[in-house]
């Protein structure tokens, strides 16, 4: 079943509203019995009730050299490196720590623990969120509408590239079939800033739109499952794929800094396989796997272009 027949089908949450910290509950919504439902800082309601044992407890359990992530980068020595690091730091640690979990078995209990956590539960039905904000008829901004998905998740970096075609596609420009859709529709002022993704063991796909009238606000869902139905019937032209697939293939070229050294760039891929327990050596988004199981998935068919056959 392709990532476009999900999303024709699928299990969403609908938020219509104006205001971020709903937009915030209502992704939540999708991550049902998931830690991650929480605000990762504590809900200013609920922190006064934890304990001071609580907290200390929590700390000591996850807080530990036994769950912790060493990442080396660059033209460096590294057995060097490893050897400094062991006898600076790791040695120190298990003299203090007696109690390290180290095995195969024990690596594999704290995992299972972790995720027993953070997977959510599937939503039986669509969730919709009617919030109050500065929205109606009478207001000229209008209200924000939002559609959310929840994606799985992205054991592998095939898997991650897939889904940002996949975005691509629809919504990477004025003239992607979705987007153009939306915007010549005048149900919207234009696309919020809120679309694109959310991601953390799971990754959630949202479409929102700005600027959109109370009595239209039904009809914007309406459109956009329709447009996506036909887009699975009549599938994607050769340009929409093109124009997708040459930006993501710049960007695999780029060395890109935000705030910190490239390293830490590069580290956010295997740190999210190591805490989630995914295949670290797949975690990373190299060309060779843009360029071995993207372009042959892709440009196989014989068809031509007519679908995102591997989605």
């Amino acid at each position: 079943e392709t990532c476009l027949k999900a999303l024709e089908l699928g299990f969403s949450s609908i938020m219509y509203d104006c205001s971020t910290d709903s937009y915030d509950e209502n992704v939540k919504s999708l991550m049902n019995g998931s830690i991650y439902q929480k605000d990762s800082g504590g809900d200013p309601i609920d922190i006064p009730s934890i304990t001071y044992q609580e907290l200390i407890d929590f700390h000591n359990k996850w807080y530990r050299p036994d769950n912790c992530f060493v990442f080396l980068y660059g033209n460096i020595p590294t057995l060097e490196q490893l050897d400094f690091i062991q006898e600076k730091f790791l040695t120190r640690l298990e003299k203090k720590y007696t109690d390290l979990k180290t095995s195969v078995e024990d690596q594999q209990e704290n995992l299972d623990n972790f995720l027993s956590i953070i997977k959510s539960k599937k939503n039986e039905k669509e969730i919709i969120y009617n919030t109050l904000g500065p929205a109606g008829d009478s207001d000229e901004k209008g209200m924000t509408v939002s559609i959310n998905w929840n994606m799985g998740t992205n054991p592998t970096a095939e898997k991650t590239i897939e889904k940002t075609i996949l975005y691509g596609v629809l919504m990477n420009h004025d003239g992607s079939p979705l987007k153009k859709v939306l915007l010549d529709s005048k149900l919207c002022e234009d696309i919020s800033p809120i679309t694109g993704f959310a991601t953390s063991y799971e990754m959630i796909f949202t479409i929102g739109l700005r600027g959109v009238k109370k009595r239209n606000s039904l009809k914007i869902k309406q459109l956009i499952f329709s447009t996506l139905k036909q887009i699975v019937e009549s599938g994607i032209s050769k340009q929409d794929i093109d124009s997708v697939l040459m930006g993501i293939e710049l960007s695999l070229r780029e060395i890109k800094r935000f705030h910190g050294p490239y390293s830490l760039i590069i580290m956010q891929n295997p740190i999210i396989a190591w805490l989630y327990g995914f295949d670290l050596e797949k975690s990373f988004r190299l060309r060779s796997v843009f360029e071995k199981e993207i372009f042959f998935k892709i440009y196989s068919s014989a068809s031509g272009y007519l679908k995102l056959t591997f989605l």
